[in-house]
């Protein structure tokens, strides 16, 4: 499969499932229910999977491709992204296993700033993408 399309069908569903699973999480905290909570979790993780899987393939097409900045951006910002949703996958599979608050709240604060970033990241980069190939 050509990397570029690998990328943007994985990259589209890293998207998507992880604010399935924040919103997901966020039922959780409001029904207080275990088991939402669960599903939650494995939503995440899933989604968060795909989303590194889609910056593997964004790091495979990278050589020699770069030419516009923003671009440049949508890559460079690929990588945090990418190694926020590796460090997601940690927190997430910690908290099955420990019900600690603060660990929680950590989490929490962090999947949805990763999952804002991955938003606006794509967004930015589609609009420049529209820009350049017209």
């Amino acid at each position: 499969m050509d990397y570029n399309l690998a990328h943007a069908l994985l990259g589209r569903f890293g998207i998507l499932i992880p604010l399935l699973g924040l919103f997901f999480e966020g039922a959780g905290i409001f029904t207080k229910k275990e088991l939402v909570s669960h599903i939650a979790g494995i939503i995440v993780i899933v989604g968060s999977i795909i989303a590194i899987l889609a910056g593997i393939t964004g790091i495979a097409q990278i050589f020699g491709e770069v030419e516009h900045l923003p671009i440049k951006f949508h890559y460079l910002t690929g990588y945090v992204i990418t190694g926020l949703f590796i460090f997601i996958v940690i927190l997430r599979v910690i908290l099955f296993k420990v019900k600690k608050e603060s660990l929680t709240v950590i989490y929490l604060l962090l999947l949805v700033f990763v999952v804002l970033a991955t938003l606006i990241n794509n967004e930015i980069t589609a609009h420049v993408l529209y820009k350049i190939r017209g």
